[in-house]
């Protein structure tokens, strides 16, 4: 899977994307990528 980040709102649909897939375990990681 090779995934570009175009723009910030892009990758935060794809954090979205993610935590459906992974489960609300992988929440805090994400948002804390999404932050830094």
């Amino acid at each position: 899977m090779n995934i570009r980040f175009e723009t910030p709102t892009d990758y935060f649909a794809i954090a979205q994307m993610y935590q459906l897939v992974f489960g609300r375990e992988e929440e805090g990681y994400l948002a804390a990528k999404v932050r830094s």
